[in-house]
């Protein structure tokens, strides 16, 4: 009990509480996930978008010496995965590597200092972004993946399906939808007390993807 307190104490020093702070909340921000409070993608944002809103500002801006202010800024970004990995996937990740070189460092070389801690943030800072870089590398392909599921499930709404269980109502149901090629078998339920029975045909109208279940509704 009395290491961990000194572990405690060493983490809130003044040559490590910054590091400790931003962690920490990286750890709240995961734990209001948890609970609801927040979405993994609360902070998340469209990489390719928000770089064309101010890109027509930039190119004037630059048109003399033939560079893009944006356009670099937009390459940096993608190298470290911004735009492709969640936000705060990153920070967190960022922040705890952050954490872990500064206890280390403290600890075993610059013994507490408040000096270092503030001359070593920058280096400190880049260098994690680096190692955040490559740790992260592996979620590019998950999220990928997930938002192409995303864009397949979108383009799923409005499409026909039929009814492959007994009924489909407010809690119970199957249905398929004609993909030409192997059917796309969609947990289904219905609104407003509606009921559809098996081999009725029916549009999907709203998709759920946290849940994935579609509402279906009478053709």
């Amino acid at each position: 009990m009395t290491e961990f307190l000194h572990f405690l104490a060493f983490c809130v020093s003044p040559a490590n509480i910054l590091y400790t702070g931003l962690f920490a909340l990286a750890m709240m921000y995961w734990l209001t996930v948890i609970i609801g409070v927040f979405d993994l993608d609360l902070f998340d944002f469209d990489l390719d978008v928000d770089m064309d809103v101010d890109v027509d500002a930039d190119v004037d801006a630059d048109a003399d010496t033939g560079t893009s202010t944006v356009g670099v800024f937009h390459s940096l970004l993608m190298f470290f995965n911004f735009g492709q990995v969640p936000v705060m996937i990153i920070f967190t990740f960022l922040a705890l590597i952050m954490w872990s070189a500064s206890l280390l460092g403290q600890y075993y070389i610059f013994q507490n200092s408040v000096f270092w801690g503030l001359v070593l943030f920058i280096p400190n800072f880049m260098g994690s972004m680096i190692v955040t870089k490559f740790v992260t590398q592996p979620f590019k392909g998950l999220f990928n993946k997930l938002a192409e599921e995303k864009e397949d499930y979108e383009e799923m709404i409005g499409r026909n399906c039929v009814v492959t269980t007994s009924k489909v109502d407010e809690e119970f149901g199957q249905a398929q939808i004609e993909t030409g090629g192997s059917p796309l078998v969609i947990t289904a339920r219905t609104e407003n007390g509606e009921i559809l029975y098996k081999d009725e045909e029916a549009i999907v109208i709203n998709y759920d993807i946290k849940t994935s279940i579609a509402i279906i509704h009478r053709a």
